[in-house]
């Protein structure tokens, strides 16, 4: 059984999801293979891909003109957009994934984030592979967005999309959808959402509803991901050793849906009901060159390696997500796996990780000044966390070998 994972890249959030399948299933002796679009990492058994079209002498021309040509008309048809939401993806590419000799090789394809890669109109023609399709977004039964926020468009055709408001063809949502929706007929996809949350929509959305869904949690890497000593993480990272620290990253502050403007509200009206004097807010990630009076902040900028993460987690007493939408983001895992407690909206799939007051604390209400006062009551109550406890249990629940026996199954 050859089974292909596909991602568009493999960096970023997603493609660390299906990197750590990947190799979790090559520890169980599958025979899996990653085809990327931009391959940034050296992983075993990963390839980049070339069609035949670009395997000419002119191939770096071509890519680079193809590449420009496409995104140069995708932002002028999106121009106008209203700012601040995520990304809108188009459903065709330039790309005919089927030309790949590992497509051609393989039982069994799994795609994954494939935004910019996939194209609906060719990919799903023509061929009898059996397609598992495991979401990390909503973009796949969406007409272009990969958050919806507060629209249920998905549950018809995509009409009226208010992410395209503006825009001068603001029926481009339904367009790809009708797009998608074609692309699926006489298709058996089997369909696997990590969290709860997104196993929900997916169900009851007019695209993927019909089909075969799962819901497999992500799994983590255990050896990359484990708690250091408190004191050693701070002398490593030079941050100090006798005050409370929160740690907050995020790729993109100013993304709404990541949450930072209410994380920088709540750190604003933080300084009204508790002493600040002994507390750190740890961040990493684009810097945000925000400043608070009474709060020191210390920024560590992108934070590329898994090691320097880890640390990073070990050093501080919380680790806060303020996300209003999120799948089951890879950062609590990794901070439950350093024996970190984490703060967080109950939202998306983030209560299908933090127990409340177990393991951290969920914020019931999306407000600033809710989130502000779970942080203070969990910075007074850290003592009821174990830090090998919190390991453990998460351990337990999102080995690596579990999901890779779970996708094992659906194979």
């Amino acid at each position: 059984m050859k089974i292909l994972q596909i991602c568009t890249s493999d960096k970023g959030g997603a493609a660390h999801a299906a990197i750590r399948l990947h190799l979790a299933l090559l520890a169980q002796g599958v025979n899996s293979k990653i085809l990327v679009l931009k391959k940034f990492k050296k992983t075993p058994q990963s390839y980049i891909f070339r069609s035949d079209f670009l395997l000419n002498r002119y191939q770096n021309f071509w890519n680079r003109l193809l590449k420009e040509t496409k995104n140069k008309l995708e932002k002028s048809q999106l121009e106008g957009q209203p700012k601040g939401f995520e990304m809108f993806s188009f459903a065709d590419s330039w790309f005919d994934i089927r030309q790949s000799k590992y497509f051609q090789e393989a039982d069994i394809i799994h795609l994954h984030w494939v935004a910019g890669f996939l194209d609906y109109r060719s990919f799903f023609q023509e061929h009898s592979k059996k397609i598992i399709w495991t979401l990390h977004d909503m973009n796949p039964f969406t007409g272009g967005c990969h958050y919806a926020s507060d629209c249920r468009n998905y549950l018809a055709d995509c009409s009226n999309c208010p992410q395209l408001k503006g825009i001068r063809k603001p029926n481009l949502a339904r367009q790809f959808f009708q797009v998608k929706q074609q692309a699926f007929e006489g298709t058996n996809l089997h369909i696997v959402s990590p969290s709860k949350w997104l196993f929900e929509e997916a169900k009851s959305s007019a695209l993927l509803g019909k089909f075969s869904n799962y819901c497999i949690p992500n799994g983590l890497n255990f050896q990359e991901f484990k708690a250091t000593s408190k004191k050693e993480a701070r002398q490593i990272l030079n941050l100090p050793l006798d005050k409370k620290i929160i740690f907050f990253t995020a790729q993109d502050t100013t993304n709404i849906r990541k949450g930072f403007h209410l994380l920088q509200e709540a750190l604003t009206y933080f300084e009204k009901i508790g002493n600040t004097a002994d507390l750190v807010v740890y961040t990493a990630g684009k810097e945000g060159g925000f400043s608070l009076p009474k709060i020191e902040i210390i920024e560590a900028g992108t934070i590329t390696s898994a090691e320097k993460m880890a640390l990073a987690y070990s050093a501080s007493d919380l680790f806060v997500i303020p996300s209003l939408e999120d799948n089951l983001p890879n950062t609590v895992l990794e901070s439950l796996a350093c024996g970190t407690p984490v703060v967080g909206f109950r939202i998306g799939g983030i209560p299908d990780m933090i127990q409340d007051g177990d393991n951290g604390f969920l914020v019931d209400e999306i407000s600033s000044t809710k989130l502000a006062q779970t942080l203070h009551y969990a910075l007074q109550n850290l003592a009821q966390f174990d830090s090998q406890k919190l390991r453990t249990n998460c351990q337990a629940k999102y080995a690596p070998e579990i999901q890779a026996k779970a996708y094992l199954d659906i194979y």
